[in-house]
């Protein structure tokens, strides 16, 4: 009986809780899986920092940019901008030029002023100046237009300096004109009436009755030009 009862205790003896060979059991290591955990957040947190880096690196960059482009904005605009009597700009060397149109088929012809007098953001145009690039047409020019106008001198000022349009007095009346920036220097296109916008009714009658065979009896009323503002 005694014999027994202790084969009965060897055998539950030998089948404890020890694993082993292939039917062993893995437990759950609680401070292994806090580890784990531990390692995972600390991930997150560090791929959270890296994203947020990266967006306020992009952000400073972006702004940068923008500050960039908005100081060079505002120093364009205030080497334009300011009255005479500030003496806060000065035009230098400007360039215009201007084309008048001829024959129904609109021929244009380009000339210049070689006479422009400039003193701070103010201007003065002789128009007796004119240069065409052709003495004998500057010469019926001067003669048979110009020295008719009810004004010897076209005098303007540039009044404000925008990113897309100039706005220009001249002889008085105030204009708008589309103007584009290139590098440091403001290009400014537009056209004139030369009825409307300068009551040149005496020099466009003459002009038109001299030119009359030559224009094909068409002498337009619009003269378009170019400016070209240097700060």
């Amino acid at each position: 009986m005694k014999k027994i009862l202790f084969v009965a205790l060897l055998m539950a003896f030998s089948c404890s809780d020890k694993p082993s060979g292939n039917n062993a059991i893995l437990k759950a290591d609680p401070a292994a899986h806090n580890q784990e955990h531990t390692f995972e957040v600390e991930h997150a947190e560090e791929s959270h920092a890296e994203e947020k880096h990266s967006e306020e690196a992009h952000d400073t960059i972006q702004g940068a940019e923008e500050t960039h482009n908005q100081e060079h904005k505002d120093s364009l605009s205030k080497n334009f901008k300011g009255a005479a009597s500030t003496a806060s700009f000065a035009i230098r060397n400007p360039k215009l030029t201007f084309t008048a149109f001829k024959t129904p088929a609109k021929v244009g012809v380009s000339g210049t002023f070689n006479s422009i007098k400039i003193q701070g953001n103010s201007f003065e145009i002789d128009p007796l100046s004119v240069n065409t690039s052709n003495p004998a047409r500057d010469q019926n020019l001067v003669q048979n237009f110009f020295s008719l106008l009810p004004f010897s001198k076209i005098s303007g000022q540039i009044v404000t300096v925008e990113e897309s349009f100039v706005q220009i007095k001249i002889n008085g009346k105030m204009y708008r004109f589309k103007a584009d920036k290139i590098g440091n220097q403001m290009v400014v296109k537009g056209s004139l009436d030369i009825l409307r916008d300068f009551g040149a009714q005496k020099a466009y009658a003459r002009i038109s009755e001299v030119c009359k065979t030559l224009h094909q009896d068409k002498t337009w009323t619009e003269v378009s030009f170019e400016l070209v503002l240097n700060p």
